[in-house]
Parts: C-alpha cells; structure tokens; sequence
C-alpha cells in the first residue's frame, strides 16, 4: 500500500483565494478554509470573479465527465440570491393568468373552453382585463387546431368586441418536394423561435394554443412526462423572455376522480409545469346541467394566487354578428358574477345532475296522474336506484308537495304544478330551504298536520299562482364590469 500523500499545513482561502493559508489541521484543508480576514466577515457567496478563477485540477477520479460537459457547452452555473432584483407577480387575468408563465386551461368537449379563451383575448385586445394590463391594449396570437377561422374564430371575435388588428391567427405554410407552398402545422417544440419572431414583432401579451396537445410534434408524446417537458420549455421561456402569458387548451380524460390535475388529459407534465390550472365547466347550481347555459371557471391550481379568490360564473348565448352585408350566426360568453364552486364541485357535479336529472324525470313520471303514497315512491326510487337523499333534494327543487288529508293516515307526495306566461307546465322554484325540514320528518313518517301548520309549510307548499305575476326569465344574463374583479 503506497504511502499518503504529505500535508503541507497550507491550504487556499474559500474567501478570498489566498493560497497561503496556514491550516490548524487535515480535516480543516480538506474542508473549507477561511484566512483570518474572511473569517471575521458574514459567509457570501462568492463573487462571479471567485466562480471564474482558476480551479485546481480535476481530481483523477473524474478525468473526463467536466470535460464531455464543456465541449458540448455546458455548464453549471451558481447565482448568488443577492444578485437577483425581487420583483411582484404580474397578471394578465388578475389571481387567474400570470403573465410571463404557462396556463392550463381544462374541460369537457363541447362546453365552451375556447369561448372563453375568445373573451380573454377580445379583453386583452381592449386592455380591458383587471390586472397588470388593465386600459393598456396587447395584442394577441391565436393558434386553433380545431376552429375554423372564418366561420367560428373571428365571428366569435366580434361577437366578444375584440380589437380584430390586435389579433392574430398562427399558421404555417411549407414548400412542397416541387416548391410549391402547401399549408402545414405549426409543432411544438420546433417552430417555437419563429413564433417567437412575431411575438417580439407585435409585442404580444397573450398567445392561445387550443388544443396544446395538437401542436406537439411526432417526436413527443403527449403520454410522457420527460416529453413533455422538453416539448414545453422553449414554450415557457418564451413567456418568460417576452413576459406574455401562453393559455394552453386541454381536455379532460374520462376517469371518474374528483382530483382537478388527475383528471386532465394526456400527462401531468402539463399541469405541473402550468403556474395556474383553471377548471371550466357547467355550473353545479344549474338545474340544466351540461344542457343549460351557465358556466363556471374555477382555479384548480393556482401556485401564484392570493388565497380566497372565487370562480367566475358565466353565461353562453347564441348571437349573429353582420360582416360584408351578411348576418353571421355565432356564440358568445359573458361574465356574470363570482362563485364558490370549487373545481372538485365542478367535477362532482356532473354525476350528481346526471342523478338529479333520473330523479326528477322519474318523479314526474310517477306523480303524472296525481298524488301517490310516498312510500310507495320512495320504493319504486330505491328499486330504480335513486338514493333517498337525490330523491329529496330533486322533490324539493321541483315542488313536491308533501300531504296528509284530514291530518291522519299515510303519507301522500303530489307534484305541485303552476302555468308559465307561454301556457306550459312549469315547477315550482325557488322553494324555502325550511323545506328540507319537512324533508327530514317526512322521510320519517313522523309528522302530523299540526306540526306542519306550526312550522308555516302546508300553507308555503300550496300557495296560488296567477300567471299573470309570473315574470319572464331575462333574455340576456346580466354583465359585469370586468375592471371590478370580485
């Protein structure tokens, strides 16, 4: 065994560099060494000068890792914290799209995702968006896989009031094997620096990619998280360098969890390296479910946020805009308020209306002819398997009325009808959640006339109706102010 090597007792100060610095012991030169000097100061980082002197030679050991990593031009690199200027979060979409990041926005097929990207991009046009922008005009790039510019992108632009010059549709041509220029995709990550182009060009603070996962090239799958990864990060510097915000559409899959990242399409890669993930469904108050027109876009993750910032709530409706003398049937979505939904609300939400719906079309079928025992409905519900607790939430919201002729006896469960102004059979809305008292004790079989005339419900459950009082729903919803954010 050859002899070790002999210890001089000097070592290279860590501070400042000196290589003449007694040492007091061999554990202390093979660890960090400090001269008298740099030992009285508080420890720094050391300066870029310190990381770019001369370094000892490279231990025998590692002969030749350092010197594949430089000659392929890389190289890893140290910052001190004190070098970097702190700076706060800014925000295109106030709480919702930070500007300069990545972010997801995920839902079902057929609901309006790009409805909402459309009014996002129409407000960024205006700088009418509360945030960082707000009364400053961007302009934005669109790249849209699946919406026909002509007949759907720009006509939904108009309907939404966007600053059309302001926005800017991505496409790309090619040149085919004799020269001739065919249309083509735009893939990602490839052509990131000639979007990267125009976006400095027009100064663009937004751009859309509907779907992203339409825009990956054949070399990146969109099932693997390293994938991914790379397909994205030119995508993400990209926000970063010009500090605009990429929107990025996805689907939902089709598993039953109620976790928001769990159920978004294709890899998590997507959704972890997105700084905000919002959630855009049918609203879970809406009796009409997927079928009705209102909206919900809730924050499924949201890592730059404030803590308490609620949903939006929204509202579709059919529109014709005019172009070239022609009136042009299209959609729009307009904000209407806030709401405490949750993402988990907006996906628990879709069994549970589906639920909802059986029951109330099997409550209108049973109670068609009259009333009926409740027992026997709720029997008929358990054998249709409808659970007691969806029986009673749908008997309340459709007006069941719940009844004991003479005060003894059974039980009877009568649906309470009223005529609309347009001459057709209608439920009872907008019940008093007391209601659910009734409920309560009437799944029991345990109230008797007196005690519901003393809770006030016999009389609230049959009032007179005259149509004539009866007004008619809105034909629009109602807009908000988009530069008061709630």
């Amino acid at each position: 065994m050859s002899a070790a090597p002999a210890w001089t007792g000097i070592g290279r100060c860590t501070g400042c560099h000196r290589q003449d610095v007694e040492v007091a012991s061999r554990r202390e030169h093979d660890e960090r060494v400090l001269c008298d000097e740099c030992a009285a100061k508080p420890y720094r980082m050391p300066s870029a000068t310190g990381l770019d002197a001369p370094k000892p030679p490279a231990s025998s050991a590692t002969p030749q890792a350092s010197s594949v990593a430089e000659e392929a031009g890389r190289r890893v690199n140290v910052t001190s914290a004190s070098a970097i200027t702190p700076r706060p979060v800014e925000w295109l979409y106030e709480e919702r799209v930070p500007l300069g990041k990545l972010t997801v926005v995920a839902g079902r097929p057929g609901l309006g995702k790009s409805l909402w990207t459309v009014l996002l991009a129409a407000h960024t046009s205006k700088g009418a968006l509360p945030g960082s922008l707000l009364h400053t005009a961007g302009c934005v790039l669109l790249a849209t896989a699946e919406d026909d510019p002509q007949d759907t992108v720009v006509p939904r632009l108009m309907a939404a009031g966007a600053d059309l010059e302001r926005v800017g549709l991505l496409d790309l041509t090619a040149h085919d094997e004799n020269g001739r220029v065919v249309p083509g995709t735009i893939a990602l990550p490839g052509d990131v620096p000639m979007i990267a182009e125009h976006v400095r060009r027009l100064k663009a603070r937004l751009i859309v990619v509907d779907p992203i996962t339409g825009y990956l090239d054949g070399a990146h799958s969109a099932y693997s998280n390293q994938e991914v990864r790379r397909a994205l990060a030119p995508l993400a510097q990209l926000a970063r360098d010009e500090h605009c915000a990429v929107v990025a559409v996805m689907h939902l899959n089709k598993s039953t969890s109620t976790d928001p990242l769990a159920r978004i399409a294709d890899s998590g890669a997507f959704t972890a390296l997105a700084r905000s993930v919002l959630l855009f469904g049918a609203d879970p108050d809406d009796p009409d479910g997927d079928h009705g027109s209102r909206r919900v876009l809730t924050i499924a993750k949201g890592n730059l946020k404030a803590a308490g910032t609620q949903a939006l709530t929204l509202a579709v409706a059919g529109c014709t805009v005019a172009a070239h003398g022609q009136q042009i049937a299209t959609a729009r979505i307009d904000i209407t308020g806030s709401s405490t939904a949750t993402a988990e609300d907006v996906l628990g939400g879709a069994d549970e209306r589906s639920a909802s719906e059986e029951a109330r079309r099997f409550l209108e079928v049973e109670l068609a002819d009259g009333a009926v025992l409740a027992t026997k409905v709720q029997a008929a519900a358990r054998d249709a398997g409808i659970s007691d607790s969806t029986l009673n939430r749908v008997k309340r919201k459709i007006g069941v009325r719940s009844t004991r002729p003479g005060g003894t006896g059974p039980w009877l469960w009568e649906l309470q009808r009223r005529y609309n102004p347009n001459g057709h059979l209608d439920h009872l809305d907008h019940l008093d959640p007391d209601l659910e008292h009734l409920d309560r004790l009437d799944s029991q079989d345990a109230l008797n006339e007196n005690e519901a005339t003393e809770h006030g419900l016999v009389d609230q459950l049959a009032p007179a109706f005259d149509a004539s009082e009866i007004d008619e729903p809105p034909e629009h919803a109602t807009i908000i102010d988009l530069t008061r954010p709630s």
